[in-house]
C-alpha cells in the first residue's frame, strides 16, 4: 500500500507540495485511519458485550 502511495506520488504531476499531499493522503486513509477506526469498533463491541 505505501509502496503505490509512494509510486502514485511520484508519478503525479505538479509541485513538490501536490506530490507529499498525496502521498501522506493515500498513506494515512489505508495505514492509519482505517487500523485506529477497526481497533476502536473491536473495544467498542468488547466492552458492550461485557455490560451485556
Amino acid at each position: 500500500v505505501l509502496n503505490s502511495a509512494f509510486l502514485t506520488s511520484q508519478t503525479a504531476f505538479g509541485s513538490v507540495a501536490q506530490k507529499v499531499l498525496m502521498l501522506v493522503d493515500k498513506a494515512f486513509v489505508s495505514c492509519i485511519l482505517i487500523p485506529l477506526v477497526l481497533l476502536g469498533m473491536t473495544l467498542l463491541i468488547s466492552e458492550w458485550r461485557d455490560v451485556v
